[in-house]
């Protein structure tokens, strides 16, 4: 049984959501048929040991992935808004990897994310959950953490449920 609201954007066409709120790891899992682990952790580190923030923010994202110059060159109108606006294109190009189970792609996004909500305690580390996680759909969600240290699960799904639970 369900016991969370899924996203109109995780619902089959004609589907109502459950009419609980609760979204954690377990109870996601069963809406999607995929299993949630522990993740590990790991060393996050950049060449120049300058810290993300919003000044850097780009510079940093396209050095880690110069796969996603050309999405950010194309939007580079949108994405000059601010850095909410590129992690919504970097969540998609996020979802796009998992898609095609570009297993190494997606560890250097979740390393990534990792980092800028270590490393950043500005606008960065609010759009990570406001513009990515917030946003991402749940069968894409359950894949990422596994990438991820089981104390930043349990803060990610921590959000969610309260962000579900203002919103409903």
């Amino acid at each position: 049984m369900l016991i969370f609201q899924l996203r109109s954007s995780d619902q089959q066409k004609g589907e109502k959501a459950p009419p609980s709120t609760k979204r954690t790891p377990e109870n996601i899992k069963h809406a999607v048929g995929s299993d949630c682990s522990d993740g590990t952790g790991w060393v996050i580190a950049n060449s120049d040991n300058s810290k993300i923030n919003e000044k850097n923010f780009i510079k940093e994202l396209i050095n880690s992935f110069p796969e996603f110059k050309q999405i950010y060159e194309n939007n580079k109108e949108d994405c000059d808004i601010g850095v909410n606006i590129v992690f919504g294109y970097f969540r998609r190009f996020c979802e796009d990897a998992i898609t095609k189970k570009d297993t190494e792609l997606t560890k250097r996004i979740a390393q990534f994310i990792l980092r800028c909500q270590e490393e950043s305690k500005d606008e960065v580390q609010n759009a990570v959950f406001v513009s990515f996680f917030e946003n991402m759909d749940n069968k894409y969600l359950l894949i990422l953490v596994d990438f991820f240290p089981k104390e930043f699960t349990s803060e990610i799904f921590q959000f969610l449920e309260k962000f579900d639970k203002a919103t409903s």
